[in-house]
C-alpha cells in the first residue's frame, strides 16, 4: 500500500543521493582534502559505481563529477572499474552493469589525463 509520503520519499532518496556523489566530487577535487581521502577511495568508489548503475538520468553529472575527482585521485582505479563493468556486463550479460555509461566515464578519465 503506498501512503502520500511515498513521492516526497523518493525525491529526498534521490536529493541524499545527489548529495553524497557532490561530496565525494568537491572532497577529491580539493588536494588538501583528497590526500585524506585517497585511503577510502577505492571502498567509495562502490558507492558511486552503484548510483551510477541505477541509470536515473538526474544522477548523470553528479556521479560524472564523482568519477572526475576520483581519477584526480587514482586514474588507474576508474579504469579497472570499467574494465570490471565491461567484463561483467558483455560477457556475463549481467543486468545491474546495464545503465553504466562506460563511455562518458573513460571520456572523464581521457580529458584528465589531456589536461596534465
Amino acid at each position: 500500500m503506498l501512503s502520500e509520503d511515498e513521492p516526497t520519499a523518493e525525491i529526498s532518496h534521490l536529493n541524499v543521493q545527489v548529495t553524497v556523489l557532490e561530496m565525494i566530487a568537491e572532497i577529491s577535487g580539493n588536494k588538501k582534502s583528497a590526500l585524506a581521502f585517497e585511503s577510502v577511495v577505492k571502498n567509495v568508489i562502490g558507492i558511486v559505481v552503484g548510483i551510477a548503475c541505477i541509470g536515473i538520468g538526474g544522477l548523470r553529472d553528479a556521479y560524472v563529477n564523482a568519477f572526475r575527482g576520483i581519477a584526480s585521485i587514482d586514474p588507474d582505479l576508474i579504469w579497472l572499474i570499467l574494465a570490471h563493468v565491461y567484463y561483467f556486463h558483455h560477457c556475463h550479460q549481467l543486468i545491474i552493469y546495464h545503465h553504466f555509461d562506460t563511455c562518458v566515464v573513460a571520456n572523464v578519465v581521457l580529458k584528465m589525463r589531456n589536461t596534465k
